[in-house]
This record gives C-alpha cells, sequence and structure tokens, in this order.
C-alpha cells in the first residue's frame, strides 16, 4: 500500500539547504520511501515524501526534521491528516 508524507515548513532550519534536506531523507528511506517532490516559496516551502511499503519510516522523518532544527509548527500531512510536528513529537514518546 501506498502512502505519503507532504511536509509543509515556514522557513529552513539554520545552515541547510533544501537539496541537503532532501538527500539525508532520501538516504535514510532508501527501499521504503523515497523524496517526490519539494519546493521554496516566499510563504515557505514543503517536501514531499511517498512510501512503497509500510514500515516504521515516519518515526525516521520524524526524528530527522527534528534533528535538523525544523520548527515545532511544521506541519505534516499524513495521508490526508494534518499534524504539528511537534505534536507527532510528544505522540512518540507517550506510547
Amino acid at each position: 500500500m501506498e502512502s505519503y508524507v507532504y511536509i509543509y515548513f515556514q522557513e529552513l532550519p539554520a545552515d541547510y539547504a533544501l537539496g541537503d534536506i532532501e538527500d539525508d531523507l532520501d538516504d535514510l528511506l532508501a527501499g521504503v520511501g523515497e523524496v517526490t517532490g519539494a519546493g521554496l516559496g516566499n510563504t515557505g516551502g514543503n517536501i514531499d515524501i511517498e512510501f512503497s511499503e509500510e514500515s516504521d519510516a515516519l518515526q525516521t522523518v520524524i526524528s530527522c526534521l527534528l534533528s535538523c532544527g525544523f520548527d515545532g509548527e511544521t506541519i505534516l500531512d499524513i495521508n490526508g491528516t494534518r499534524q504539528k510536528l511537534s505534536e507527532l513529537d510528544e505522540k512518540r514518546y507517550a506510547k
């Protein structure tokens, strides 16, 4: 089953280029997913990821975004459900 995560952010973390983050995510998701698009505009940017199989890869994406320094207000649209990065991070430790 294919699924997706669309990441929406207002600004890139300091010292990171969009291409570097794309490459890091692609490397981390090798075999289970890939970055299929990304862009920057006047009001923010996005990174689009598609997963080719079910896995715990979403946790890998969340960890990568946090380690890069993305703001907690960053929005992740996961198969049509939008959540803030900070909420997803809290859920990881609530289990």
